[in-house]
């Protein structure tokens, strides 16, 4: 028992002993990977976040940052995620969270959404969507994009179609391409109205404007369904209609994939949602005009881009906090405004670029756009072969119903093997 005289002297070594291990306490210290260099607008925000957390953290927690390189990030990330030795937090392809969750490599953050109260009805639907996995959430969306659809309005114009009024539909898409594509005497294209397969597009548009998918609601394979076959064939009609020869000859001519910005020789094209910045940056004389993208069934496109996630590590908690700054509406906002990027969060977006008519579009198809499930599948089987195949339908060496059967018969294979282990 300890003696009325001796308490003070306790409690004085008791307090001098907690200052003692307070003073002798450590930060935190965060290993944080992303891949915005600086001297962009973009990697120049990500410093400041960087900076400014670490200035509200000061005594609690540090973020170190690393800069790993796009394509670096895609061999360097999985092997140091698969050896334990992994970044604590990471801004990365959302296309790949389903599978490195499969296999164990990130932290479930649903029990911290969930404590702290993170509204995900917020985020862009299709992002939250490929950062869940059998109901749990492994990702926040931080900075997603789409591909919407552009116009030069004096082309359209010139062909005698009101500039501000986009093609709609299929149907008018191909009406429009017909009245934008002119040919020289020799039967050459100086001008193409429309290309489905150049841009920054491929094919995953037109599938998602079919309402189509490649896997079930199960996880099967449905590569040859037929609303597959149809926007597969919809595409394969436009190159029949003008020619694999003469497209190819215009591309060499005019380099198809520049061609509406730079020799703006091609009228429409499908392009990223940051196509547009780079317009305005480097062609701002350039009269154009953005919209959704055709459809046939749905007006549905081409979500990718970027969450933040947290592989398996010891410092949850303070990597938490730092995620959730990242994803947050403060720096959601200032990340919007100052990059004219979308940003994870619809409020957000559609706030910030109110007023803004092309960008309040593209805001518009971000929330009706979905991730390529090919890519987001868990088991991510085949689609290489995928794209060998619609390259060889689109190349008019097989047919499109051939070649999507092809694709179902191989991938069904290395699914069900995959799925016997």
């Amino acid at each position: 028992m300890i003696c009325k005289l001796a308490r003070p002297f306790v409690v004085a070594w008791l307090v001098v002993a907690a200052l003692a291990l307070a003073a002798s306490a450590q930060p935190v210290t965060i290993s944080f990977w992303h891949f915005y260099g600086g001297g962009t607008a973009e990697g120049d925000l990500i410093q400041w976040a960087v900076d400014e957390f670490n200035r509200r953290h000061q005594g609690e927690i540090i973020v170190e940052p690393t800069i790993v390189g796009f394509w670096e990030m895609h061999d360097k990330y999985p092997i140091a995620m698969a050896a334990g030795i992994g970044p604590d937090v990471v801004l990365w392809n959302l296309d790949y969270v389903q599978s490195s969750a499969k296999n164990g490599l990130l932290t479930d953050l649903t029990p911290l959404i969930e404590r702290d109260g993170i509204d995900l009805s917020d985020y862009f639907p299709a992002a939250v969507e490929v950062s869940t996995y059998q109901g749990r959430v492994y990702a926040i969306p931080f900075n997603p994009d789409t591909r919407p659809f552009y116009t030069n309005r004096a082309l359209l114009a010139e062909a005698g179609i009101d500039p501000d009024t986009p093609p709609v539909t299929w149907a008018d898409l191909k009406e429009y391409a017909r009245k934008l594509t002119r040919t020289d005497a020799a039967g050459s294209y100086e001008q193409l109205g429309f290309h489905p397969m150049w841009g920054d597009s491929w094919f995953v548009p037109w599938l998602h404007s079919n309402s189509g998918r490649w896997f079930d609601e199960n996880g099967d394979p449905i590569i040859d369904n037929p609303r597959n076959v149809e926007a597969l064939e919809f595409v394969v009609s436009f190159i029949e209609e003008y020619g694999v020869d003469r497209l190819d000859e215009f591309n060499l001519s005019y380099d198809g994939n520049n061609a509406f910005h730079a020799s703006q020789n091609l009228a429409m094209v499908l392009h990223t949602s940051g196509y547009m910045d780079r317009l305005n940056r480097e062609f701002p004389d350039l009269d154009y005009n953005v919209s959704l993208i055709p459809y046939n069934t749905e007006p549905v496109s081409w979500m990718a881009g970027f969450g933040v996630e947290m592989p398996q590590g010891k410092h949850t908690e303070a990597a938490w906090e730092f995620a959730k700054f990242l994803t947050g509406y403060e720096f959601m906002e200032k990340w919007a405004r100052e990059t004219g990027n979308m940003g994870g969060i619809m409020s957000v977006a559609r706030d910030v670029f109110a007023y803004d008519p092309k960008k309040a579009v593209i805001a518009e198809q971000m929330y009706y756009s979905r991730f390529n499930d090919a890519t987001t599948h868990p088991d991510q089987p085949g689609w290489n072969i995928i794209i060998e195949q619609v390259f060889a339908a689109t190349g008019l060496s097989k047919p499109p119903k051939s070649a999507l059967e092809e694709a179902q018969r191989q991938i069904s294979s290395i699914l069900a093997e995959i799925r016997s282990r």
